[in-house]
C-alpha cells in the first residue's frame, strides 16, 4: 500500500500499517502494477489502513478506519468509522454500520493496530481490555472480550487461520492464548507458556544495569513480533537502542539471537511478511 509518499506494497496475508495519508494506492510486488483507489468522499484527515482476502469471493478489500475532524478528537464516536473498499471493483467506498458500538470500542478502532486472518480484521490495544472483529464477507463488526490473565496485553497476532493474544509480565514470562471460534462461543484457550528466565539471563550479558536509572528495578521491554515456520517459532524483539531480536522454538523451548543495523535517521518498522521478513522503511 502507498500513502503519501513512502511505497509499501500489499500482498496476500500481509498487514502493514503505514503514515497517515489521503492517497492509497494498493500493488501488486511480483507484477509491479499498481491501482491508486477512490478517495473518501467526507472529509478525512487521519486514516488506519489494512488489505483483507476473501477467499469465497477470492477478491481483497481495503479497510479504513478514519477521523473526520482534524482538530476534535472526542468524544471519538462522533469523529471516527470505518470503511471499506472491494479492490479493483468499486469506485465508491462503503461505511462499515458502527452505530451498536460503545466508545471505548471506537478507540480501539483508532488505536489498535489491524491483523487480518481468514477473511477477519482484528483490532486490539494494550489499553482495552476487549478487541474489535470485522467480517471481510458481511462487513459487519462486532466485540469480542479477552481472555483474564496475569500480565500485560500485547496486540493480537494471526496465527494459522485465528489469531493469538499474548500476556507479558515484567520477568519476560508470557501467556499465549488462542481464539478458537469467532462466531458462536468466542473461546479463548491457553496455548503456551514461555518461561522468562532464559530470556532475563541472555539479556543481562549485553545489557547488565539499567543505564537511565541506576539502582532502580530492571524492566525488560519485549514485544512479540510475527510466528514463524508453521507456527513453530516466534519472533520476538527486544526496546533497546539498537534493534536487538530473538526467535523462541516453541518444541525446545530454546533462542536464537540476532541484531540489527538501523540508521537513526530512517524511520524503519518491523511488519510480518508471509513465510518472511521485511525491513521497511
Amino acid at each position: 500500500m502507498i500513502l503519501q509518499d513512502q511505497i509499501i506494497f500489499f500482498v496476500l496475508s500481509l498487514v502493514i500499517n503505514g503514515p497517515f495519508g489521503d492517497i492509497i494506492i494498493v500493488g501488486n510486488p511480483v507484477t509491479r502494477k499498481t491501482l491508486e483507489l477512490p478517495r473518501l468522499s467526507l472529509p478525512t484527515f487521519r486514516y488506519r489502513c489494512c488489505l483483507a482476502f476473501e477467499a469465497c469471493s477470492e477478491v481483497y478489500k481495503v479497510v479504513v478506519v478514519y477521523m473526520t475532524e482534524k482538530h476534535s478528537y472526542g468524544p471519538f464516536n462522533l469523529n471516527l468509522g470505518c470503511a471499506i473498499l472491494t479492490v479493483g471493483v468499486d469506485a465508491e467506498w462503503r461505511v462499515v454500520s458502527c452505530a451498536h458500538l460503545e466508545e471505548e470500542d471506537m478507540k480501539v478502532l483508532m488505536l489498535g493496530s489491524p491483523v487480518t486472518s481468514t477473511g477477519l480484521v482484528y483490532w486490539s490495544s494494550i489499553l482495552h481490555h476487549d478487541i474489535m472483529v470485522l467480517d471481510i464477507k458481511s462487513e459487519t463488526i462486532k466485540t469480542i472480550s479477552l481472555p483474564y490473565a496475569y500480565g500485560t496485553s500485547y496486540p493480537c497476532l494471526p496465527k494459522l487461520n485465528s489469531i493469538s493474544i499474548w500476556y507479558l509480565n515484567s520477568d519476560c514470562s508470557m501467556e499465549v492464548w488462542l481464539l478458537k471460534d469467532h462466531h458462536m462461543n468466542e473461546e479463548w484457550v491457553k496455548i503456551l507458556y514461555i518461561d522468562g528466565e532464559p530470556i532475563r539471563n541472555r539479556l543481562d550479558e549485553p545489557f547488565p544495569s539499567n543505564e537511565l536509572y541506576p539502582g532502580s528495578p530492571k524492566y525488560y521491554d519485549v514485544h512479540p513480533r510475527c510466528w514463524l515456520g508453521n507456527d513453530e517459532r516466534i519472533l520476538f524483539e527486544v526496546a533497546l537502542d539498537v534493534s536487538y531480536f530473538f526467535v523462541y522454538d516453541v518444541k525446545t523451548c530454546s533462542c536464537s539471537w540476532f541484531a540489527l543495523e538501523n540508521d537513526d535517521s530512517c524511520n524503519s518498522q518491523l511488519e510480518p511478511f508471509v513465510n518472511t521478513l521485511a525491513w521497511v522503511c
